[in-house]
């Protein structure tokens, strides 16, 4: 699984910070424990019902990937299919080059995480060899928030627990 945007299940027995039983915390509130680092944010949520999934993403809130295929106006890489059904729809979609260097800029029009498709707004068929990244506009914590929620950017997120860390800029301390 690649380093940039992983995501599993925990098991339950992974110890707790706060000394609140899960059972008689408030009923229906996600709860979730985030750390943002220079380069990744980590990310625990906790369900209603006791369930701990994890994710990870870069900190720039950007995810990053290579596609194994394209056709027209769509791309297709299999490490989307454990993204949630429509979670892209909207994003900015940027086409880069082996250098980097910027070669298209679309949006997603369409997100099929049974394939891993992204469907964008303009025909990419011209492009060849290219990494993309997608960016939805939001802080990583918030990205990961939602995506363990299975919410589109665009959707109302319900009330939360949250506690948030940071170990950015302590290397300059030291």
């Amino acid at each position: 699984m690649p380093a940039e945007h992983s995501s599993r299940l925990l098991p339950m027995n992974i110890p707790s910070t706060d000394s609140t039983p899960l059972n008689v915390r408030p009923a229906a509130l996600w709860e979730f424990r985030i750390d943002v680092g220079g380069t990744f944010t980590d990310c625990i949520g906790v369900s209603p019902n006791g369930l701990w999934r994890e994710f990870k993403v870069l900190s720039s809130g950007l995810t990053r990937g290579t596609p194994e295929s394209s056709r027209h106006d769509c791309l297709t890489d299999s490490r989307r299919r454990r993204d949630p059904q429509d979670f892209w729809v909207g994003a900015v979609c940027r086409l880069r080059g082996p250098d980097g260097s910027l070669l298209r800029e679309c949006r997603v029009a369409g997100f099929d995480n049974a394939s891993g498709t992204l469907q964008l707004d303009h025909v990419i068929a011209d492009v060849d060899s290219f990494t993309y990244e997608l960016d939805c506009g939001l802080p990583a914590p918030v990205l990961a928030i939602r995506w363990l929620l299975e919410l589109r950017p665009d959707a109302t997120c319900p009330p939360v627990r949250l506690r948030f860390g940071t170990t950015r800029g302590t290397n300059a301390l030291l």
